[in-house]
């Protein structure tokens, strides 16, 4: 149930997007990255992002995509375009089939290179970046984070400064700068010394409940539901129908401009416009998976990926129309 979701969201998303106009606004900034050999590894287990979103040192920092980092670090993560806002959060069991499902292609199952890192064409490159002040929370609490670590928006994705990031989440950072191996591993917690437990001397007198008093615990329904294989059916059926309607209302949208020669605002009204009626529609649709008694744990994960794939769309919408 949840992959035939999942593959619903990964093609429906990437079509729509909550668009502030602010971005479209904006103007991205250049800076000189370094492109360096960087190796990741996170608790022994190595991992390496996609060859488009290679990670880069601006100012001595590290930067990574955020799911990159977010999902190595086994962590769900929420964006927030508006207010400029990151949570990052434990994985719900819905969480958890992407998060896995994404590591499955950025794991390196030959493991870390022990060789010197080859740096002989190490050189700095211009790129033309957003440059945004980012605010950070981490399982509900904010985090600062120094004006002299922004984040990035580039090409479609957000990156973030790694030893910030990681640090949050509890990892300790460790550098090689022979390999360029960057490693977050968990901190073990300090051992304390145990007391050898005594023997309980006291001496305790049954006690006998009556059997006449039911408990109770037969024939009542859950707050959050059951679960319902044919009710989920039917919601999916239909979250497929209002893919296949959006799809078309965006493809409408995009025919009309050209890409090249675009009033990106106009263009992005339209969208938003246009996928505030899908979220409208989408939200009907799980007020009555609600109504069909769908299990909350079902329903959170639809409004979850259902989420993040919105903040997928905002990076592809801001990457076509955005500049």
């Amino acid at each position: 149930m949840f992959r035939k979701m999942k593959l619903w969201c990964a093609s429906t998303m990437l079509l729509l997007g909550a668009v502030s106009p602010v971005y479209a606004e904006q103007t991205p900034t250049p800076i000189e990255v370094y492109y360096a050999p960087l190796q990741f590894v996170i608790d022994n287990d190595v991992f390496a992002p996609h060859a488009d979103q290679k990670g880069f040192i601006y100012e001595g920092s590290t930067y990574v995509p955020l799911r990159f980092i977010s999902y190595s670090l086994k962590k769900a993560v929420r964006w927030d375009g508006d207010s400029y806002t990151v949570t990052v959060e434990e994985p719900s069991a819905t969480d958890l089939v992407s998060i896995n499902d994404y590591n499955v292609n950025t794991k390196i199952h030959s493991g870390v290179s022990k060789q010197p890192a080859d740096t002989s064409s190490l050189n700095s490159t211009q790129i033309e970046a957003y440059k945004e002040k980012v605010n950070y929370i981490f399982d509900g609490n904010s985090k600062e984070i120094g004006a002299d670590l922004p984040g990035f928006i580039y090409e479609g994705s957000l990156y973030v400064p790694l030893r910030f990031f990681s640090e949050s989440v509890g990892k300790k950072i460790e550098w090689d700068a022979k390999t360029y191996t960057v490693s977050a591993k968990t901190q073990e917690a300090p051992k304390t010394e145990v007391e050898p437990a005594k023997p309980d001397t006291t001496v305790t007198t049954p006690v006998v409940t009556g059997g006449g008093g039911g408990g109770g615990g037969r024939g009542g329904s859950s707050s959050g539901g059951s679960s319902n294989p044919a009710a989920e059916a039917q919601i999916e059926g239909k979250l497929l129908a209002l893919e296949n309607s959006c799809r078309a209302e965006l493809q409408a949208i995009v025919d009309k401009y050209d890409s090249k020669a675009i009033d990106g605002k106009t263009a992005i009204e339209e969208v938003k416009s246009m996928s505030a009626g899908c979220r409208s529609r989408f939200d009907a649709i799980i007020s009555e998976g609600v109504s069909l008694n769908i299990s909350d744990s079902v329903l959170k994960g639809y409004k979850s990926q259902f989420e993040q794939m919105q903040t997928d769309a905002y990076m592809l919408l801001l990457n076509k129309y955005g500049k």
